[in-house]
């Protein structure tokens, strides 16, 4: 038996899955060098704002909503489509947040991981919880 989620659950949804799309498409089509400016300020941390239980509640919904929206894609939604297409959905929403880059060298056979991952809050919107294994190469906030 399928459990039916809300109007609104939906909506967050279809938004994360056309955006991790759109983000793939990126990816694909546009040269790293030139969606680097469209991330926010290189460097940068994001503050600490005033935000509410409400604030952290839309986080949430976001971060479901990718997740979902990435188990029914007919593309690859890996952790930096992820982090894109969330980045867009906090940017509507006119919170501020930072997107991380980092890598991770697995003990058992010397390879080298990347990851992305979208923190906004002090909420991880993507990237799971395993974030701390990865040393940190760039950041970017808007």
């Amino acid at each position: 038996m399928r459990s039916k989620i809300s109007v609104s659950d939906f909506l967050f949804f279809f938004e994360a899955w056309v955006l991790l799309g759109v983000s793939r498409l990126k990816l694909i089509f546009i040269p790293f060098r030139n969606i680097v400016p469209m991330l926010g300020k290189t460097g940068k941390k994001h503050p600490n704002g005033d935000f509410n239980n409400n604030d952290d509640k839309v986080l949430q919904k976001i971060s479901v909503a990718i997740l979902r929206g990435s188990k029914y894609s007919l593309w690859r939604s890996k952790c930096f489509e992820q982090a894109l297409a969330a980045k867009t959905m906090v940017r509507r929403r006119h919170f501020e947040s930072t997107i991380y880059f980092g890598v991770y060298k697995n003990p058992a056979d010397e390879k080298l991981m990347a990851h992305a991952w979208l923190i906004s809050n002090d909420e991880i919107v993507t990237g799971g919880p395993d974030i701390d294994r990865y040393t940190i190469l760039s950041s970017f906030k808007s």
